[in-house]
């Protein structure tokens, strides 16, 4: 959320926005220097109708509550922009790479989800020690490792593959997958 549009509301402290400013998270205006303040979610479509949240979970007329401790909701949007921004950064270790699933994956207790309840903007974020995962989206790996486990326990259809390979002198060196026509995983091959 750039610094300008912080405020751009009465009593409302924008820490999150989507890029098309269909929806925000905000924590309440005095609170944003609390160590771990309440977020909530506004957005300009009708929370009940198009969000299909009740009148009980509707403060004021015009947001809910996303999640009760700011720290959650960071690991939760930190995961969750992981998986769907589809490319890596130099921010990222070498070995991050990601995958989208052509259909949604079920996922067991071994991930957890920081929000404790679905993101009212879709793609909420799992997470376990290795692995991030929005299970309509796709997931992203520590390392190859991790994306074998995953892939062998959890066999989603892969539509497309994400990393940003390493480069050798002898060649590109990175993640690939072959095409998948099984439903199974691809197989992956660490490259040179």
């Amino acid at each position: 959320m750039p610094q300008s549009r912080y405020r751009e509301k009465p009593n409302r402290f924008r820490v999150f926005g989507e890029n098309q400013d269909t929806w925000y998270c905000f924590v309440h205006d005095g609170e944003e220097t609390l160590p771990n303040p309440p977020v909530y979610f506004e957005t300009c479509l009708d929370l009940k109708r198009d969000h299909g949240f009740t009148e009980s979970d509707v403060i004021d007329g015009n947001h809910v509550l996303v999640c009760s401790g700011f720290a959650d909701f960071m690991w939760h949007m930190l995961g969750q922009q992981l998986c769907i921004r589809l490319r890596s950064n130099r921010d990222y270790l070498a070995e991050v790479q990601g995958v989208v699933f052509k259909h949604p994956v079920s996922l067991d207790n071994s991930f957890i989800n920081p929000l404790g309840r679905e993101f009212p903007g879709g793609y909420t974020a799992h997470i376990s020690p290795d692995v991030v995962c929005v299970p309509d989206w796709g997931a992203a790996f520590l390392n190859a490792e991790s994306a074998r486990r995953f892939l062998e326990r959890f066999r989603p259809t892969v539509s497309q593959w994400w990393a940003e390979p390493a480069v050798s002198p002898g060649g590109p060196a990175g993640p690939t997958a072959s095409s998948d026509t099984s439903g199974g995983p691809p197989s992956l091959s660490l490259g040179h």
